[in-house]
């Protein structure tokens, strides 16, 4: 189909359905109607003005059809050395980019703003046809010859938007299959949504990705591009791929941003998994259920990750040397973080609650909070570092002296007793200034706590130290303060020998 006829026929596609929103009784039914066998089929939406609305009611498909619109840019791609512009190879279901007209090119001098894309229907995405037609053309790590090369990712897309101050809402299904070849050795990067700087981004329906996958396959429930924004989680987020490298429920590259959820984030895969994740001065809020789990990587297939990246956390920071104010990342809700390993599962692999990824910089400091509930757990042969809160340093602030190491301040932290000192599970820290000074600790009694039970809540009880190159700095750890948390319980807390107990409430 020629794009300026496209483009025509989804304004009035968009008029048409911006109008029937507004109908209480169409809400209803939109709202009722769930069953995509139900649904009208629907070409890709792009608004090409700014302050216009797409609703998407029916069902949007992309990845199988050679009428699918695919669009090339450069694009602000988040490296290890920070963001670098590189080219990449687009096609999304909803969009605002601004193309130049007939053309599979971006107009980069237009920015179309404060757009809002709405979506009650279904958009689904297939990864296959786009990868077969662009594999020759994208970067491919695994030879030295990249001549002919120019495209860094192939990227998919179910809501996206560039321009500034727009929302983005999900109230029906984003489904994601990675059915391209597993053995594919290039950039395969799929994002339900994204948007830019000051935009609103909220998901109220379903989210899923499934399928093969592969060893390059990188996967965001929702993305963050830009400053300013908010990205709220109300719905459910699923992710259950066969193969993987880097899968995000939630991610935020920027300063200034909100995160919240408050519904489910569910995670199967072999890869890094992360909750929700953040690089700058961003407010991180989980007041609903992230369930991570790593597995092994399936028979006849080798990762790609390195050390650095071999996590399973539910919430991720990462320091550097420009960041001068962090607010806390705090937890209201439920964190269930899991490795299952085999015999030959990496002892690399490591899994928190929350993490913290000290790289060095000015001592800035962060805080933590939890009033909710964290739990790790790992099976199989090979241990693996885990804990409630990890925090990684980098090796190089090791030839630095004094070592250039962060501080973390923790606030109020809430957590089930039990045998910190054998269990190591939860400070574990690998090189951090960690700050006691107005902390205190709730204790959770268990169904599996005997009564009167004590544990040792000694500094080398609550903090393990899993890497014995780093000295970790402990700043008034005397001032620590244990309660007793629930009904029907007491705390009995013996200051000089250092151990706490429950007892029965009288």
């Amino acid at each position: 189909m020629n794009f300026r006829i496209l483009k025509n026929s989804v304004l009035i596609f968009a008029l048409l359905f911006t109008v029937a929103s507004c109908s209480k009784d169409d809400d209803e039914n939109d709202n009722k109607k769930n069953n995509e066998s139900d649904l009208p089929l629907a070409e890709q939406m792009n608004s090409p003005v700014s302050g216009s609305t797409i609703t998407n009611t029916g069902k949007i498909v992309i990845g199988l059809n050679e009428s699918d619109f695919i669009y090339q840019r450069n694009a602000n791609v988040l490296k290890a050395m920070g963001w670098v512009s590189k080219r990449v190879t687009d096609c999304a279901a909803m969009n605002d980019i601004p193309y130049f007209a007939g053309q599979n090119e971006v107009d980069t001098t237009k920015s179309i703003d404060n757009v809002t894309l709405v979506n009650k229907g279904t958009i689904e995405i297939h990864t296959k046809r786009i990868v077969e037609l662009y594999e020759s053309q994208t970067v491919n790590p695994e030879i030295e010859d990249e001549t002919g090369r120019p495209i860094e990712y192939v990227r998919m897309f179910g809501m996206c938007s560039t321009g500034k101050n727009c929302t983005i809402i999900n109230e029906g299904t984003i489904e994601v299959y990675f059915d391209h070849d597993p053995d594919t050795p290039i950039w395969v990067y799929c994002f339900a949504m994204a948007g830019g700087a000051g935009s609103q981004i909220i998901n109220k329906g379903t989210i899923k990705f499934s399928g093969n996958g592969s060893r390059r396959t990188r996967m965001r429930c929702i993305a963050i591009t830009g400053a300013g924004a908010t990205a709220i989680n109300e719905g459910d987020m699923f992710m259950n791929v066969d193969m993987a490298e880097d899968c995000r429920m939630i991610t935020c590259g920027e300063n200034r941003c909100t995160i919240i959820n408050d519904g489910m984030m569910k995670g199967r895969v072999p890869g890094t998994l992360f909750g929700m994740t953040h690089y700058g001065t961003n407010t991180v809020l989980n007041r609903g259920n992230i369930n991570l789990t790593v597995v092994p990587v399936p028979e006849g297939q080798t990762s790609i990750l390195t050390n650095d990246m071999k996590f399973v956390c539910g919430l991720y920071n990462v320091y550097n040397q420009n960041r001068k104010v962090i607010p806390p990342m705090v937890n209201e809700g439920v964190i269930d973080i899991a490795i299952e390993g085999n015999a030959t599962s990496d002892a690399a692999f490591q899994g928190y609650g929350f993490l913290y990824d000290l790289i060095g910089g000015n001592r800035i400091t962060a805080g933590m909070t939890n009033d909710g509930i964290i739990s790790v757990s790992q099976t199989g042969p090979v241990h693996f570092d885990m804990g409630e809160v990890g925090f990684k340093c980098t090796p190089k602030v090791l030839s630095v002296e004094p070592p250039l190491m962060c501080k973390v301040k923790l606030g109020h932290w809430k957590t089930r007793i039990r045998d910190f000192a054998a269990t190591k599970d939860l400070f574990v820290a690998k090189g951090v200034g960690l700050d006691f000074t107005e902390s205190y600790i709730d204790l959770v009694k268990t169904e599996s706590y005997v009564i009167g039970t004590q544990y040792s809540v000694a500094e080398d009880a609550l903090i393990y130290n899993a890497d014995k190159r780093f000295t970790n700095e402990i700043i008034g750890f005397d001032n620590l303060v244990f309660r007793a948390s629930g009904e029907g319980v007491k705390l009995n807390w013996d200051k000089d020998k250092q151990t706490v107990s429950l007892l029965n409430a009288k």
